[in-house]
């Protein structure tokens, strides 16, 4: 899977976990399960924009130069 499919899934995921909490669909045994989830969810996106960000500061020092 691509980085974009990897970001993408990992943004929707975390988006239905947050609207499942909004809307109270999250039985409380269920709750710990969700936050786990949903932090993984963050650190992939995290991890992809951080290798992005180095990417694009890469592309401008060559710019630059």
């Amino acid at each position: 899977m691509s980085k974009k499919n990897v970001y993408k899934s990992s943004y929707e995921g975390l988006e239905k976990i947050v609207d499942e909490l909004k809307s109270g669909d999250v039985e409380i045994d269920e709750l710990d399960v969700k936050i786990k989830k949903a932090l993984e969810y963050i650190k992939t996106c995290k991890d992809v924009l951080k290798g992005q960000e180095l990417k694009v500061s890469e592309i401008l020092k060559e710019v630059e130069a």
